[in-house]
């Protein structure tokens, strides 16, 4: 078995590509979609611990993950490991800064995307993230109502 490492831009890629996808990597390399398609990359390979780490050196890393959360297309293997990167940042600044948009989230049409976000605001200790997760307590999905029930520690 032979892997390859390519390097686009601050991308670190692993496996054969085709030239129109190194041309969509360099395409990415320079927009504001890069981090949020890296993490999709990166997590549909398992790749857990990079993606942890990226959240430690990448300024704003979190917060490209927010549209894989609020994908409903997104596979559940990324959305799972979406969650568990966050989770790693509980309590920190970093995830503390994603609230207004989690509180967005809390409201998506899916319940997938809002139990996540309950989940997520739980998370951050941010006092202003009550309101949201009250809220949710009369939610129409039973998994919501009982996400925010334990967020607001009510379980």
């Amino acid at each position: 078995f032979v892997a390859f490492l390519i390097h686009i831009g601050p991308f670190e890629l692993v496996g054969a590509r085709t030239p129109a996808a190194l041309r969509e990597w360099a395409r990415l390399a320079g927009s504001g979609e890069g981090w949020t398609a890296y993490a999709r990359e990166i997590l549909s390979g398992g790749d857990l611990s990079r993606a942890e780490r990226l959240t430690a050196e990448v300024p704003g890393f979190l917060e490209a993950l927010l549209p894989l959360l609020a994908d409903t297309e997104t596979p559940m293997q990324v959305r799972i490991g979406v969650v568990a990167v966050m989770e790693g940042a509980a309590g920190g600044d970093a995830l503390r800064g994603l609230v207004p948009r989690l509180i967005d989230l809390a409201g998506h049409e899916d319940h997938r995307v809002r139990a996540d976000a309950c989940h997520l605001l739980g998370l951050t200790g941010a006092g202003e993230a009550a309101a949201t997760l009250r809220a949710r307590l009369s939610d129409e999905h039973p998994e919501v109502r009982e996400i925010a029930a334990d967020a607001l520690g009510e379980k």
